[in-house]
């Protein structure tokens, strides 16, 4: 097992193209292999919205995140008294986390048994990623990142799941990635692609190293000790003039260059490979080609203290997407669509409301033959096909039972419409728009 993780750091700073040298914790020197984990530490995240908040006692409980990002699962005897357990959003100080940061609270808070954190991904989210490579990583004391080295990646059901004996700040991210992996490039432009490699490979050092090795790692010690390094565009060496092309300095870093005009199709791919024995990492960026400007738009829908029968509920969803415009009109991708969440904010009713089935939330973007973009007047207009009944919301479906009666069963039935259309100026940096329970945040990206 030391030779697969010595061959995996070896790998890695290959990889990385960069070293530094520093003494461990008995004064003893480290192999110049080993990164300064100085670059780790960073400022405590700020609170971004409302936390979602629970009572859980001795017998154990679940509480999920309002972003439906993160669940925590205490199993009975974990807490020896009852215990308001939160969760806070805050904003993303891990070096490449791929969500918001996730406090738990109470900070600090030790448990008698172990505590199961489970990451929910979607296949946007590790679009340019191997799901099997994603590492949960939490915030010391001293503002540090750590990573968990036992983590248990679920591809079917898409979670990483990991356990901790006590709560502070949560965040997940891969093991190594290439920076940006996914961009949007105008003709003819050009734009830094790196590596980006994070670990604490301290023999020495008392807390998990920041490194994950899975059994797909369990040849790299039969291969040779030689690296080789290709970047590439759509598969070919270094690309060319009508895909774009790649120019490398070092094995850590290259500059793609878009080509004269939009090719087709639109979006390439640029990749770094690594061959290391028999072992072959593929690190790939999505890249749209477009001949003119782009934005970034995000929407999101929040409905506070909902009444259900004397319970009130908390009811967000959100969802995204990247549009382009060029000469009068454009096209809308990279669309993302978040499940929508109900939780608890306060119960007042002697009834107890439980949760069957959950809504569909009225952010659905589908962009189909009906949709189109337009621009004018300095302004972007962005038409859905409003038809679709997935535009339309479901209420949950719930049930009730109150004290010396039956149970009863309600909700289920349609809502309001998504918004047909969307509008907002094309102008530079970022932009919030509120429209009662929605707000639209609009970032232009090129």
């Amino acid at each position: 097992m030391k030779s697969l993780l010595l061959a995996l750091l070896i790998l890695l700073t290959l990889l990385s193209g960069q070293g530094c040298k520093k003494s461990g914790s008995n004064g003893g020197p480290v192999p110049p292999y080993v990164h300064d984990t100085s670059s780790m530490r960073t400022a405590v995240g700020t609170p971004v919205g409302d936390p979602v908040s629970k009572t859980i006692d001795a017998s154990g409980g679940t509480i999920i995140s309002s972003d439906g990002v993160l669940q925590v699962t205490i199993p009975a005897g974990a807490l020896s008294a009852p215990t308001v357990i939160a969760i806070q959003p805050v904003t993303n100080e891990v070096p490449i986390g791929l969500y918001q940061g996730h406090s738990l609270t109470p900070n600090g808070q030790q448990f008698q048994k172990p505590v199961t954190l489970t990451f929910h991904y979607t296949d946007q989210d590790v679009d340019t990623l191997d799901p099997a490579e994603l590492a949960i990583a939490y915030q010391t004391g001293d503002q540090t990142w750590e990573v968990f080295t036992d983590v248990t990646v679920d591809t079917v059901n898409k979670t990483v799941s990991a356990q901790t004996p006590h709560f502070t700040v949560f965040d997940l991210l891969p093991d190594i990635r290439i920076s940006p992996e996914e961009a949007i490039l105008g003709v003819g432009k050009s734009m830094h692609l790196d590596q980006q490699i994070h670990f604490d490979a301290d023999p020495y050092a008392s807390l998990p190293a920041f490194v994950r090795y899975t059994s797909s790692w369990d040849d790299v010690k039969d291969g040779p000790a030689v690296s080789t390094t290709v970047w590439a565009v759509n598969n070919i060496k270094g690309g060319n003039k009508t895909i774009g092309t790649i120019t490398t300095a070092n094995e850590a870093s290259a500059v793609y260059t878009a080509p004269a005009k939009v090719p087709s199709p639109s979006t390439v791919f640029a990749t770094v490979s690594h061959q290391y024995g028999k072992a072959k990492i593929i690190l790939r960026s999505k890249i749209r080609i477009v001949d003119g400007a782009a934005f970034h738009v995000y929407l999101q829908y929040f409905a506070p203290s909902v009444n259900e029968s004397g319970s009130y509920y908390n009811w967000s969803d959100a969802g995204s997407f990247d549009v382009s415009i060029s000469n009068g009109s454009g096209s809308v991708f990279n669309i993302t669509n978040r499940n929508a969440t109900v939780t608890l904010d306060h119960d007042s009713s002697t009834c107890t409301t439980t949760l069957v089935d959950p809504p569909v939330g009225p952010i659905n973007i589908t962009y189909e033959s009906n949709s189109f973009v337009l621009y004018y007047s300095n302004t972007v207009s962005i038409h859905f096909d409003a038809l679709d009944p997935n535009y339309y919301i479901r209420d949950a479906v719930w049930k009730s039972q109150c004290p010396g009666g039956q149970p009863t069963q309600f909700g289920g039935g349609l809502g309001p419409p998504f918004p047909a259309s969307l509008q907002f100026p094309a102008v530079d940096g970022t932009q919030t728009i509120v429209s009662g329970q929605y707000t639209m945040t609009v970032t232009r990206i090129q």
